[in-house]
């Protein structure tokens, strides 16, 4: 177990290095540089709607490309990136009027700073001239760094690896602007400054529109080379530009709070369980529900009780349990009545009436009709018994008899579902704000954390009563941990629609709600009067003085043998052979060594026998078990790049 936890913890840490440090962005220059001459944009025409005054802009990018006819390397349309880094968002993205292209497009994130639209179809090739697209959308920003009320954005991104002959920019802003604007152009990082812009009169009422052109200085030539831009600064008025934050987080938010809240109100409601009040056993206790008084609980049972589940380890330790009871003898290997070199089993008897049906099914299907088994006789053979005593383990905890009240369950499972739906739903449908072909782009991912906490919950809740308190502290400090760690794959879900306020909020509500969930469950009334058996029982095999168990033992020679199934399912087997040390035992009767019988001796043959009995009864034949574009640093100022938006493209 130990070794799992530490390769899990490595996986999360890589995982974790991944996210902080594999995704980060540095100041240097952003994009490639790798020019790409078989194609061009002949004529580029941008229209930014800034007049809302909300740090929204509408974006209108008409495009006319001419392509080189390439044998070797044929065009099949283009792609424009959207730069992310400085906080941007975009909304509400078409695309159309794509002439030769067909509007066939396709979103992508190359990375958590990029935002990909592809234009075109692989299915076909395009080249000459006059191929237009327009491209529109939303892009919302926050304040710029340098001056809140400025608009710093880059009409042109400097990301295009072609050359643009020419260019027109129109920008629309509120009536109350009287700035002077600034322009700069060329690659990333230069501040040479634009010429030709004009101010003219106001296209709508309430705003006001500045339009320029830019061309190149020798007619032929181009306005801009390859990876060359333009970004413009506006520096309004105080207060110029309101900030307000988009519905779709108070939404998240909401929502988030209130899965939280119920989560907490339904477990310290209906899901508050009776405490427990332990009854000291010294041997293991009869069943405390009704018509079963005189049963009493064999191994298997008391480690499904503890847990909730019957693993492969519970059924093995009915071999000793059968043992402790005279039905078979255990034979070590190399031994007297055993030459060979693997352990053997001896039945002495057949099971008497009255025992559970699995009991049977177990026993029969070790010895079949044989007196004599060894352990590579019960390797691939006894699976389906094993498979079968689960069943009817959990069979028998059904109905009635049911461990956990059947409609706060119902409602845990309800509260689990609805925090894995709410995860993938804000993740699923944030993606539509951008386009509705991302719905659902990364829901499954959002899934993920969620899952991963139910199962957690889950099994802090099954092991409450087997794990020692610190013990099971520490494992729920241990899943929250990595739970919040997993969560953190939610920080590179859709960069531009799920801001980081968002993601917080995700993820602590779904990892809170995924947490408590489990906990809502209820114990029945019977059940808890069984626990209160089967503790009272553990609680002293953990902390029985060495004067009782030598009274014990002074009644019963064979005590420790007897209880040591029992041991095994509770999970304190190794605290209950380190307090019968220094004390005198006889030999077992069901086991017969090689040596002289010795306490050291028949404990390493009872660890080593068990676990190749539980890999021998739980092993399965094989055949039945299978059968290119820049990045824009915005955020900046006084240079080509340093606003927001912008990005480029390239031919595919």
């Amino acid at each position: 177990m130990k070794k799992k936890f530490a390769i899990l913890g490595i996986l999360i840490l890589s995982l974790s290095f991944s996210l902080f440090f594999g995704c980060g962005s540095s100041a240097r220059n952003p994009y490639g540089n790798v020019s790409d001459n078989h194609y061009r944009i002949t004529n580029l025409s941008v229209t930014i709607d800034a007049s809302a005054g909300d740090r929204s802009m509408r974006i209108v990018e008409d495009y006319t490309f001419e392509f080189d006819r390439v044998t070797y390397d044929p065009s099949h349309g283009f792609y424009r990136d959207f730069a992310l880094n400085s906080g941007e968002k975009i909304r509400d993205l078409n695309v159309y009027n794509a002439s030769d292209f067909s509007d066939e497009f396709k979103l992508s994130y190359p990375n958590n700073d990029i935002l990909r639209v592809r234009v075109g179809s692989a299915d076909r090739t395009v080249y000459g001239d006059g191929l237009r697209c327009t491209i529109e959308y939303t892009m919302l920003t926050p304040p710029y760094a340098q001056d809140p009320d400025a608009l710093a954005v880059n009409a042109i991104g400097q990301g295009w690896s072609c050359k643009i002959r020419q260019a027109d920019i129109k920008v629309i802003l509120p009536e109350n602007t009287n700035a002077v604007p600034e322009y700069f152009y060329g690659g990333w990082g230069e501040n040479r400054n634009a010429v030709g812009a004009i101010v003219e009169s106001a296209p709508k009422a309430g705003a006001k529109e500045y339009s320029f052109a830019v061309r190149p200085e020798y007619e032929g030539d181009y306005a801009l080379d390859n990876y060359e831009g333009l970004t413009l600064y506006y520096y309004m008025p105080k207060g110029a530009f309101s900030s307000s934050m988009e519905s779709y987080v108070w939404i998240v938010l909401a929502f988030g709070l209130v899965i939280i809240g119920v989560a907490l109100a339904l477990k310290f409601t209906i899901g508050k369980d009776a405490p427990l009040t332990p009854i000291t056993n010294y041997y293991p206790p009869k069943h405390a529900r009704a018509g079963e008084h005189e049963l009493p609980m064999d191994p298997v049972d008391m480690g499904y009780l503890i847990d909730g589940t019957c693993q492969g380890s519970d059924v093995t330790s009915l071999i000793f349990y059968f043992a402790s009871k005279g039905y078979l003898e255990l034979i070590e290997p190399n031994s007297k009545e055993n030459k060979s070199d693997s352990f053997k089993l001896i039945k002495k008897c057949e099971l008497p009436d009255g025992l559970p049906n699995y009991q049977y099914i177990f026993f029969s299907k070790i010895f079949g009709k044989k007196k004599e088994v060894t352990v590579s006789d019960l390797t691939n053979r006894t699976y389906t018994a094993v498979r079968m005593v689960q069943s009817n383990i959990a069979g028998k905890y059904k109905g009635k008899n049911t461990l956990y009240d059947g409609k706060t369950k119902m409602i845990s499972i309800a509260a689990s579902l609805l925090a894995v739906l709410y995860s993938f739903l804000v993740v699923g449908f944030s993606g539509m704000l951008v386009h509705k072909s991302l719905f659902g782009f990364l829901g499954a991912l959002a899934i993920f954390p969620a899952v991963v906490s139910i199962l957690f919950g889950s099994y802090l809740v099954n092991n409450r009563q087997k794990l020692s308190k610190p013990k099971w502290i520490a494992y729920a400090v241990f899943y929250v941990i990595v739970t919040a760690i997993l969560s953190l794959t939610l920080l590179a879900v859709h960069p531009d629609t799920f801001g980081l306020a968002e993601k917080i909020i995700l993820i602590a509500s779904v990892v809170s709600c995924c947490t408590i969930a489990p906990f809502i469950s209820r114990r029945t009334k019977h059940y808890t009067e069984e626990l209160n058996e089967i503790v009272g029982f553990k609680e002293f095999l953990q902390y029985a003085e060495k004067e009782r168990l030598e009274t014990l033992l002074e009644e019963n020679p064979q005590y420790y043998y007897d209880i040591l199934p029992y041991a095994n399912v509770l999970g304190v087997s190794d605290i209950w052979e380190d307090k019968f040390k220094g004390l005198t035992l006889e030999p077992p009767v069901y086991y017969h060594g090689s040596t002289l019988f010795t306490f050291a001796v028949f404990n390493s043959y009872y660890r080593s026998s068990y676990r190749a009995y539980s890999a021998a009864t739980i092993s399965t034949p094989s055949s039945s078990s299978r059968s290119g574009g820049g990045r824009s640093f915005g955020g900046g100022g006084g240079f080509s790049g340093g606003g927001f938006g912008g990005g480029g493209g390239g031919r595919w």
